[in-house]
């Protein structure tokens, strides 16, 4: 008996090996998408984009036979009442099957986001190809088939340059987000928090970014950029943060990984600048009386990046100030970005969240109200700064003079 059943295990085990075999194809039949764009038709129709990747031009460049004489993307574009009508319309332009498993990002254009994400999203958490770490941006001014369309120098394939581009602008000057798919769809369907969305816009002229010219430019006539962070209520676009304010819903996120704050020296404004190197962030709700309080500690290490004023650092008394005005700097900035989500009445930070992890019974009686709730609730800011060093030296290398 156990000699048969041995024997149908070898028979039958390759059919479970055979993976997505509904999917499998040969890379030549494949038009490989870098970056997918949804816009609004001037008839209200959605406005589908695809930036393809041209791989007969790749492959020419690394090999050497003669690359440079065509784009190394294509978009391509249609309409449709719905998404998946749009994305069919425009696969029946491409001679290739559309291959979504190396996609960089998906770019919705700002007039899509207010109008609502829901149905964008669905689609794609259902497609089986579409990978739920996507990078997710918001065009501004503009629409992203046109940022979708631009030749970047630095880049073969402009959609790789997106998620690298949020990468550098998150993790470097610390005032936009990574957000993908799935944090997206976690804004969108859980209660106590509301998504939040870094946005892209394009800068220059968009028709000559276009073309092949723009690629053999020491300084690009087009180009894009990551900048601000959009806050949603009930899945729609509502506000945007910028600057210093968008630095401190990062913070607030918990997802500041490096910056540089500039902070007085004396009369002189802003001429120190602190380079925070790490950064911890803990958010707290609570009930006091049936009215919520929400907290927020936060620490940072750092260290003095540039002083265009003279001053002593070797001395303790001179950095416990420094700390303290970057500690004040940093509250600032954060409570600025608290009263603009009250204000318009979105939580993309989770304080409902927490209250609801603390308080669950509380929270099933305000999840409903909890938007209008959040708008009207007591904010508490404590900030602990360590500046561990100073660089190379402890004063201006001009003040001795």
């Amino acid at each position: 008996m156990i000699k048969y059943g041995l024997i149908l295990s070898l028979l039958f085990f390759p059919l479970f090996m055979t993976g997505c075999t509904g999917y499998h194809q040969d890379i030549d039949q494949l038009a490989i998408v870098s970056a997918m764009g949804v816009d609004k038709a001037a008839n209200g129709q959605y406005r589908v984009s695809f930036q393809v990747i041209n791989s007969s031009q790749i492959a020419s460049t690394k090999t050497g036979g003669g690359g440079g004489k065509s784009v190394p993307v294509v978009v391509y574009t249609d309409t449709g009442k719905t998404l998946i009508e749009a994305i069919r319309k425009a696969s029946q332009q491409v001679t290739k099957r559309l291959y979504f498993s190396h996609q960089q990002g998906v770019i919705i254009e700002e007039k899509v986001a207010r109008a609502g994400l829901k149905d964008v999203f669905d689609i794609l958490e259902r497609n089986i190809q579409q990978r739920l770490q996507l990078n997710v941006l918001i065009a501004r001014r503009g629409t992203a088939e046109d940022i979708l369309k631009v030749l970047i120098p630095t880049e073969m394939l402009p959609g790789s340059r997106v998620g690298e581009a949020l990468k550098t602008s998150s993790r470097v000057l610390g005032e936009t987000l990574e957000s993908n798919v799935r944090d997206v769809v976690h804004g969108l369907t859980d209660d106590g928090i509301e998504p939040a969305i870094s946005g892209i816009e394009l800068i220059g002229k968009d028709e000559q970014g276009q073309s092949m010219s723009n690629l053999q430019e020491s300084r690009p006539v087009a180009y894009t950029r990551i900048n601000g962070i959009a806050l949603f209520r009930d899945g729609k676009l509502q506000k945007w943060m910028e600057g210093n304010t968008a630095r401190g819903a990062v913070t607030l996120l918990d997802r500041l990984k490096n910056t540089v704050v500039n902070i007085n020296c004396g009369d002189k404004k802003d001429a120190l600048a602190i380079e925070i190197t790490h950064a911890r962030t803990k958010l707290g709700a609570d009930m006091n009386k049936g009215k919520p309080v929400l907290t927020v500690q936060m620490a940072f290490l750092g260290n003095v990046y540039e002083a265009d004023c003279p001053i002593q650092l070797n001395d303790q008394e001179t950095i416990d100030r420094l700390q303290h005005r970057l500690e004040r700097e940093m509250k600032r900035e954060v409570l600025s970005a608290v009263k603009t989500a009250q204000k318009e009445k979105c939580d993309i930070f989770g304080f409902g969240e927490t209250l609801h992890r603390s308080q669950p019974q509380r929270w099933k009686t305000i999840r409903n109200r909890w938007n209008p709730i959040f708008s009207k609730a007591e904010v508490r800011v404590r900030a602990k700064a360590i500046i561990d060093h100073a660089g190379l030296r402890f004063d201006p290398f001009w003040s001795s003079k």
